[in-house]
């Protein structure tokens, strides 16, 4: 089955509104600044959207987990 371009922007559109808060909350507490925050929130999100097989993340767990995973890797080149 073929994932169509809107459906992934409408669930990473639905991930970006439950998981954008505690994202950013996280990236400030670990970066100190919350324009950074604010702008590496924006880039995971981003990456998720150009991910060419962007799946359902299937449990909260994981919905947390990729996420925070792709914006600490970012974390390591700032």
């Amino acid at each position: 089955m073929t994932v169509t371009q809107s459906a992934v922007h409408q669930h990473v559109h639905v991930r970006y509104r439950d998981h954008q808060g505690w994202l950013q909350s996280w990236l400030r507490r670990r970066l100190g600044d919350a324009a950074d925050a604010a702008d590496l929130v924006h880039d995971t999100f981003l990456r998720l959207i150009l991910k060419p097989a962007l799946k359902d993340f299937g449990s909260e767990a994981v919905a947390r987990a990729y996420p925070r995973a792709i914006a600490q890797g970012m974390c390591i080149w700032r």
